[in-house]
């Protein structure tokens, strides 16, 4: 590699990345190089092809390749430097138009992240912005939109309801109040859905909520999943809840259980209910557990010293249990 080269850092996933490409598609353009009077060849634009080539000199292929030479120093130099200054990527618009073209010929989604050197899972979001209406990925190129917005477009299959989405958006930023945020636009693409992490969702878990009738969203670019018939939620989890209530008592051996879809138990119940506590009977330290106790709770950071073991067996010691009674 020539000093004149001005590329020092790379990314050595990127490399790999970038061998894969050329092993499957051939190298496209040779690097450039510059003889010194050794008669050496450095390499003076193309670095990161010359690091992916020496991960392929297993393969036949690639251990001769051409190189371009500069006549001269002055030559190599401009070249090092136009080459990475002038180097460009694709738009993200651009990047989603193509992923989209190559995926309806048929690429699969592996070979599009090896012919553009990028993860499946980057793959799998530019086509999922590829499926948005001609007029968001039209936004997304002139800047109106920015790529998290469009994001947030794709948690609709509603096209008619997308395009008033954005409509509404355009008009706001002419207006100068500024577009809608990513929240904003969920939230009126889905005003009714619920998060896949509402404690309900957990509860009910997609199997029943589906079996149900009730429609699953997604969110690609979060990892989440959406509920979208609250109604239709809300009725499978009381009845689970009621369900499971039932079958406790047997289960567990207990006397008595009652379901109840509040997020909390409040005051009131227990007092309704004039129902009384059962506390359990704290235990007792030795003498020397109980130093030892105090010492551990003198030290703000115990779980980092590698007490937690002891300090968590003598905080169950003290906390107690209830009798058998």
């Amino acid at each position: 590699m020539s000093d004149i080269n001005p590329r020092t850092i790379v990314n050595d996933d990127a490399i790999v990345a970038l061998a894969a490409n050329i092993q499957e598609h051939g190298l496209i353009q040779s690097p450039a190089g510059l003889r010194d009077g050794t008669g050496k060849v450095g390499i003076v634009a193309g670095g990161r092809r010359y690091r992916a080539l020496a991960l392929l000199q297993d393969d036949p292929r690639f251990q001769t390749v051409t190189v371009r030479m500069a006549p001269d120093q002055a030559t190599a130099a401009f070249w090092a430097t136009s080459k990475n200054a002038q180097r460009e990527d694709l738009h993200p618009a651009d990047e989603i138009r193509d992923f989209g073209v190559m995926e309806r010929r048929g690429v699969k989604v592996a070979d599009i992240a090896v012919a553009y050197g990028v993860t499946e899972k980057h793959v799998y979001r530019r086509l999922a912005l590829s499926n948005l209406p001609a007029p968001v990925l039209d936004a997304l190129r002139d800047g109106s939109v920015s790529l998290s917005q469009a994001a947030a477009f794709t948690i609709s299959d509603d096209e008619a309801l997308t395009l008033e989405v954005l409509a509404l958006h355009m008009e706001n930023i002419a207006k100068g109040w500024g577009g809608l945020n990513d929240y904003t636009i969920k939230t009126r693409l889905k005003p009714g859905s619920v998060k896949g992490t509402d404690r309900r969702a957990v509860f009910v878990g997609l199997d029943d909520d589906t079996a149900a009738g009730g429609r699953v969203g997604g969110d690609l670019f979060t990892d989440g999943t959406t509920f979208d018939d609250p109604a239709i939620l809300d009725a499978v989890f009381a009845a689970k809840l009621t369900q499971t209530a039932a079958d406790y008592p047997a289960a567990h051996a207990w006397k008595w259980v009652e379901a109840i879809t509040d997020s909390y138990i409040s005051y009131q119940f227990d007092q309704d209910r004039k129902f009384g506590k059962v506390h359990p009977v704290e235990g007792e330290l030795t003498e020397a557990e109980a130093e030892r106790y105090d010492e551990l709770a003198e030290l703000a950071n115990a779980a980092a010293l590698g007490e937690e073991g002891t300090a968590d067996a003598l905080q169950t010691k003290r906390n107690g249990d209830f009798t058998d009674e």
